[in-house]
């Protein structure tokens, strides 16, 4: 797995087309643009704080005037497990939740200089998490069992929690556990917390 971590500021015209592996995955979030995004033949005009992400094959196409963007490239890691659609558009409301997830990267590439996907798979993956909180099938037990592990996680995230503490709160056997997080996130709930 690779990640590509940039940030575009442009005030002029920007014309960009590219195609995505069937392994791929793209976060893109606009913090001003004037312009249209084409997916697929789609075209997108994305708002100030929109974010795109988009998952396995598809051919995008940027035409651009004015944009302050930030992209995430993940290659090589099927994430069809953790999202259950491969197109979203997120709005404001996902805002915060996007700015923290660059800003965790960008932090990090400023502090170590380098852009190591072992030092920010954690964010990464926290990312989709959050994603998948606001896209979550209500009816899927195992997906909603995740989603109070993660906010479980989230919660106690300062104090020094074990496996034990979350599988108490939840009601339910390390083994069912550590199996279900691992099936729909594809990380197990270690490599989580870590």
């Amino acid at each position: 797995m690779a990640v590509e971590i940039g940030q575009i500021c442009k005030k002029s015209r920007i014309l960009y087309s590219f195609e995505l592996g069937k392994e791929d995955c793209l976060v893109i979030s606009w913090y001003e643009n004037l312009g249209i995004v084409t997916v697929d033949d789609k075209q997108i005009s994305p708002d100030i704080k929109t974010t795109l992400i988009l998952l396995g094959k598809h051919k995008i196409e940027l035409n651009l005037n004015y944009v302050e963007l930030e992209y995430c490239l993940i290659k090589g890691k099927k994430m069809s497990k953790v999202l259950q659609k491969d197109f979203y558009i997120l709005d404001s409301i996902a805002y915060k939740k996007v700015n923290y997830f660059f800003s965790l990267i960008y932090s990090s590439l400023t502090k170590y200089k380098t852009c190591d996907i072992f030092m920010n798979s954690s964010s990464v993956y926290r990312f989709y998490s959050d994603v998948i909180h606001m896209n979550i099938d209500k009816d899927n037990k195992k997906s909603l069992l995740v989603k109070k592990a993660v906010e479980y996680i989230e919660d106690h995230f300062k104090e020094d929690i074990c496996l034990d503490d979350i599988c108490e709160s939840l009601g339910y056997s390390k083994y069912y556990v550590l199996h279900v997080f691992q099936e729909v996130m594809e990380l197990s709930v270690h490599d989580f917390i870590a």
